[in-house]
């Protein structure tokens, strides 16, 4: 894609203002102009090539070169739209919409070819990176991901069955820097991240990986806006109007506003696409695959512990008992953190959930009276040196 690459030549003192806008309009319109000469064959072709290069110029402060790059990508969302066979780069648009330095053109832009290929993504390897990038998007520190946290969900969501393929594929014990071909460290090397409330795993620490593909500082936990959006994801029940117990408008539209794209499925108002996707999240989320570290997973198993289909309900109940069977205890924050989302319905404290992931809490409704006994259960059995320490942090919540 050479009429992307910047021009060498080199303006004088007067032309240099002029010439950093001149370059890149002349570069978009030879972009344009290509484009518009292609015809199907050649831009199925160019437009996935040419999609990820374009949106960066939405970076730029000059109104002219913004404006021209926006009628490049609609002319390639108007072309896309009925072309349903030509595959996008997903992942990359996931990294570029998540991207927090990026301007808001930007985001928006990527987020919403994000939506239009996500159904398209048919290759396992592809659905792979895309689910990578986007847990990477939810790991990454630096302020809440605003209006795009719903496709960068939906991405992550569309390759749950394609990660936990990969993760049995790359054997026991294996995360998802080991997807990524980064192996365990040993303890030599440190500690994980600062905070970190997972379990280790014995002789080692959570995986550290080189690449971009995941944040070198998270390990494996689940990050907690994750884990919070995944707990909705079992909570939620076919066609939910008015909101399910434990959920509220807000929280149904953070998961439903985007179409459920397993392969093959069709919406979430139906029981059998719910209940794959329910059971595909909790396969991956089960201690024995270790793409997790298991405690931090803990609320999605019992979510899913109080789901009324009883195949979903028996796996998250084996996961949960799979837990008492690590060698590590449960973090003590996540009595805490449990006590607070599923038993007093408040907003966690900053280092439990919200902290430098931000974001605005989205209120629940009151969890069905079952499950709340579920999780006292396993607060009591599980998590018992975490209650005490939150009865001593948080004396006048006892009161409540």
């Amino acid at each position: 894609l050479f009429v992307l690459q910047p021009s060498q030549h080199r303006e004088g003192r007067g032309g240099g203002a002029m010439a950093a806008v001149a370059e890149p309009l002349a570069v978009l319109q030879r972009v344009f102009d290509r484009l518009i000469l292609a015809d199907d064959v050649r831009f199925a072709d160019m437009s996935p090539k040419v999609l990820p290069q374009v949106l960066p110029f939405l970076n730029t402060r000059d109104s002219a070169v913004r404006n021209k790059a926006i009628e490049v990508l609609s002319h390639i969302s108007k072309r896309l739209r009925p072309a349903r066979q030509v595959q996008l780069p997903c992942g990359v648009l996931v990294r570029l919409a998540s991207d927090r330095e990026a301007s808001p053109f930007l985001r928006n832009f990527a987020a919403a070819f994000l939506d239009l290929g996500l159904p398209r993504v048919t290759d396992p390897a592809a659905r792979r990176d895309m689910g990578l990038a986007a847990l990477e998007a939810f790991q990454r520190r630096g302020g809440p991901l605003g209006a795009v946290e719903a496709s960068i969900l939906a991405a992550f969501l569309a390759a749950v069955e394609d990660l936990q393929e990969a993760a049995l594929e790359a054997g026991q014990g294996a995360g998802p820097g080991a997807i990524a071909g980064v192996e365990w460290a040993g303890a030599a090397a440190g500690g994980g991240a600062e905070g970190d409330v997972g379990e280790r795993p014995s002789g080692g620490r959570p995986l550290a990986p080189a690449s971009a593909v995941m944040a070198p500082s998270a390990g494996t936990a689940c990050p907690p806006r994750l884990v919070d959006a995944l707990v909705d994801v079992l909570l939620l029940v076919p066609n939910p109007a008015p909101p399910p117990s434990g959920l509220s408008g807000p929280r149904v539209a953070r998961v439903t506003s985007k179409p459920p794209v397993l392969q093959g499925a069709s919406s979430w108002a139906g029981l059998a696409d719910l209940q794959r996707m329910k059971l595909a999240v909790l396969r991956l989320a089960t201690p024995f695959r270790r793409f997790f570290r298991p405690w931090s997973v803990a609320p999605v198993l019992l979510a899913g512990a109080g789901d009324s289909t009883a195949e979903v309900r028996e796996l998250a109940e084996a996961a949960l008992r799979d837990l008492r069977d690590l060698p590590d205890q449960a973090p003590p924050q996540l009595a805490g953190w449990l006590l607070r989302c599923f038993i007093l319905n408040r907003p966690p404290e900053a280092g439990e959930l919200k902290d430098e992931w931000g974001g605005q809490w989205l209120a629940r409704t009151p969890l069905d009276w079952r499950l709340r006994l579920r999780t006292v259960e396993f607060i009591l059995k599980d998590c018992s040196e975490g209650l005490v320490h939150w009865v001593e942090q948080d004396l006048d919540h006892v009161g409540t």
